[in-house]
C-alpha cells in the first residue's frame, strides 16, 4: 500500500508489516518496479488509486496549511466583531471562508477526463484537452492544463509528482510538459471570468434600474461598461484560442468604447 500524509508531505510504500516502510523518493521507480517482478501477484494500491491527489497549497502538506489559514481566519473575525460588531464579522468570515475554500484545490485523473481546482470544478474530457503539463521547481509541483473552456492549475504533493505524470501518460496517451503553461495558461485560465462577469454586471444593472429614479442613465452607463467588458471578453477568447490579429481587433473596440464613453462623460 503507496501511502501519503497531509500533515507530513510525506509517502512511503508500507508492506504486510506496518512497522516496513519504504519511502518514495529519488530511486523509488525502479525499487517499485523490481518488488512488482519478484512478488507479480501481490495486489498494489495506493491513497490516490482512484485517481485524486491530495491537495498541497504552495508545495506544503494541507494540514499545516489549513490550520494556520483557520487561526488567520478566526483572527479576522474576531478583529471585525471587535471593529464593526456582528455585521464586521460578517463580512470578515465571509471573506475568509473564499481563501480556505481554495487550499483545498486538488488534481484528480480518471478515464473519463481531468478535473482541476475545488470540489465543484468541472471535469473536462481528454479529447476535450488541448495541453497539460507538471512543472516543477523550488520544492513545488504544480500540474496545469488548457482546455478549449479554459484552463486551470493547482499544486500537487511534490513527492508524487512521478505518481501524477505517470497517470497523465497512462491516460491521456501523452507525457505531460514539463514546462509552465506562459501566457498561454494565464489567458486560458481567464476565459471563464471574462465571460461570467459581464454576465454578472448585466444582472446587476437590469437589477439596479429598478431602484433608481433615472432607470435610463443607469442602463446606458451600464450598457456601455457591459459592451466593453464583452469585447475585452472576446479579445481574452481569442488569445486563448492562438487568435492574435482576433485580440488585436478586439481590443481595439475596447479602447473604442471607452473613449467614446469619456467622450460622452465630458459633454
Amino acid at each position: 500500500m503507496e501511502r501519503y500524509s497531509s500533515w507530513t508531505g510525506r509517502a512511503w510504500l508500507e508492506g504486510a508489516d506496518p512497522g516496513a516502510r519504504v519511502p518514495l523518493g529519488p530511486g523509488y521507480g525502479a525499487r517499485r518496479e523490481r518488488l512488482k517482478e519478484e512478488a507479480p501477484f501481490r495486489p498494489w494500491a495506493s491513497d490516490w488509486s482512484d485517481g485524486t491527489f491530495e491537495p498541497a497549497p504552495f508545495g506544503l502538506p494541507l494540514y499545516p496549511v489549513l490550520a494556520v489559514g483557520f487561526l488567520l481566519a478566526v483572527g479576522l473575525v474576531a478583529a471585525g466583531t471587535w471593529a464593526a460588531g456582528a455585521p464586521g464579522a460578517l463580512a470578515a468570515g465571509v471573506c475568509s471562508a473564499w481563501p480556505l475554500l481554495r487550499l483545498l484545490d486538488h488534481a484528480s485523473f480518471t478515464g473519463a477526463g481531468i478535473r482541476l481546482g475545488p470540489p465543484w470544478a468541472a471535469r473536462v474530457a481528454w479529447t476535450d484537452v488541448d495541453r497539460v503539463g507538471l512543472e516543477s521547481s523550488g520544492g513545488r509541483a504544480t500540474v496545469w492544463v488548457i482546455t478549449r473552456f479554459g484552463g486551470a492549475a493547482v499544486d500537487v504533493p511534490p513527492v508524487l509528482a512521478p505518481a501524477v505524470r505517470a497517470r497523465i501518460r497512462r491516460l491521456g496517451s501523452a507525457p505531460a510538459e514539463t514546462v509552465g503553461g506562459g501566457l498561454d495558461l494565464r489567458y486560458a485560465r481567464w476565459r471563464p471570468a471574462a465571460v461570467g462577469i459581464p454576465v454578472g454586471l448585466t444582472a446587476g444593472t437590469l437589477l439596479a434600474a429598478g431602484f433608481t429614479p433615472e432607470p435610463f442613465t443607469v442602463l446606458f452607463v451600464g450598457g456601455l461598461v457591459v459592451l466593453a467588458l464583452g469585447a475585452l471578453e472576446a479579445a481574452v477568447a481569442a488569445r486563448a484560442t492562438g487568435w492574435g490579429a482576433g485580440a488585436v481587433a478586439w481590443s481595439t473596440v475596447v479602447y473604442a468604447i471607452v473613449l467614446a464613453a469619456l467622450a460622452l462623460g465630458t459633454r
